[in-house]
């Protein structure tokens, strides 16, 4: 279980911190419709970023994997854990295929730009690239990961109840990230599920070091 729990936090920071990064760097436009935010956004200086910020995106939804499969060992035995752990499991992959689609459709126009050379696009079309892999990575991705999170917390027999109202209400805020807002709050769980798996792994470490 310690290093379940141990690969667990760390693949749950990694997603979490490199989603962000990610975001940040790659600085999508959204919300209102923007010219000026377009122009910035497939101009040619900007490219570099959307190459850094897909890679951060993708290495990320390896972390979320690495994630998934350690959080998958600390199931329980019982046949409604077992089904709760299949609904995990399922919807937790689904979520990080969806989630990889979906950042290289946000990134599609710098970066095809930069491969197939800079051919005149209408503002229009760039902003709905932009916006369907928001509806993508916020609907349909943030979507199945909150459905994963909320199954873990039926599957897990073993972790303190902590973890699973943080994963709960992790899953419950994903669910509504279609909405945007509530996906900070998704990952900010994500990042204290994560802290929460190392600290008590590192809390086990002690006990059972002072019971020798």
């Amino acid at each position: 279980m310690e290093r379940s729990t141990r690969t667990a936090g760390i693949g749950a920071l990694a997603f979490a911190v490199l989603t962000i990064m990610a975001l940040a760097i790659a600085n999508p436009p959204g919300g209102s419709y923007s010219l000026k935010d377009i122009t910035n956004y497939t101009a040619k200086s900007h490219r570099p970023a959307a190459f850094v910020s897909v890679y951060l995106a993708l290495i990320g939804v390896i972390a979320l994997l690495l994630m998934l499969s350690a959080l998958r060992e600390l199931a329980g035995d019982s046949p409604r854990q077992k089904r709760a752990a299949q609904i995990f499991w399922s919807a937790g992959l689904a979520a990080a295929a969806v989630l990889a689609v979906g950042w290289c459709i946000e990134l599609l126009i710098p970066l095809s730009r930069a491969l197939g050379g800079a051919k005149p696009i209408a503002p229009q079309v760039a902003y709905e690239f932009t916006q369907a892999g928001t509806v993508i990575i916020w609907g349909a991705g943030f979507f199945l990961l909150g459905c994963s999170l909320i199954a873990f917390a039926f599957a897990s027999a073993t972790i303190p109840a902590w973890w699973r109202w943080i994963a709960a209400i992790g899953g419950v805020t994903g669910i509504l990230s279609t909405a945007f807002f509530p996906s900070f709050i998704l990952a900010l769980c994500v990042v204290m599920l994560g802290v929460g798996l190392l600290v008590h792994r590192g809390t086990a470490a002690t006990t059972a070091a002072q019971a020798t």
